[in-house]
């Protein structure tokens, strides 16, 4: 089976300063010429402007609400993909699957975000969704993670505050989050 990297046909990326390309190997490269104005998703089209001032608002929104100080990751913002649900993706450099419950991932190796199809810019869940990948971009460049579990106790509960200030009941499960934001090693059993 062939794995298909980030950037790939059924997906397009973007980013918000076209610094980064998605699959950084050699022959996946994007140049100047190959760069998107639009991203497609399923059922229509992401404008890129319309998803750059989303990230900017969204990361304005995590200054605000936060300890952490963006004021300089506005230019540095990351890549945005859109993933399409039992597809294989390269995720920290190693394949993915990307599983039907997943919303979305943050790759800190390759500062890229990438967001489960269908994904709609004016739903406010799917934008949270957003957010939270966001969260964990400027966890990541703002001090160094031990565990980087951790950073996902932090994300879900901005995301929270996010959610309810939009009038959307968040509905988390927060025991698995507090199972899978800890780093003690574990004993799972079948």
């Amino acid at each position: 089976m062939r794995l298909r990297t980030i950037l790939c046909a059924g997906m397009l990326a973007l980013t918000a300063t076209s610094a980064h390309a998605l699959d950084r190997s050699p022959e996946n490269q994007a140049s100047d010429a190959s760069r998107i104005d639009a991203m497609r998703v399923s059922g229509g089209e992401v404008d890129r402007s319309a998803l750059a001032e989303l990230q900017a608002n969204l990361l304005r929104w995590i200054g605000d609400h936060s300890p952490y100080d963006v004021s300089e990751l506005f230019d540095q913002l990351p890549a945005v993909a859109f993933c399409d649900h039992g597809a294989t993706y390269i995720y920290k450099g190693k394949p993915m699957h990307f599983g039907d419950r997943l919303a979305g991932v943050y790759d800190n190796v390759d500062e890229q975000i990438c967001l489960a199809n269908p994904w709609d810019i004016n739903n406010k869940r799917h934008q949270s969704v957003l957010l939270h990948e966001l969260i964990h971009f400027v966890q990541f460049r703002s001090k160094g993670w031990f565990c980087p579990q951790k950073t996902e106790w932090e994300a879900y509960k901005l995301q929270e505050a996010w959610m309810r200030e939009n009038g959307l009941e968040p509905n988390f499960n927060w025991a698995f989050i507090l199972l899978e934001s800890g780093c003690g090693v574990r004993d799972r059993h079948p």
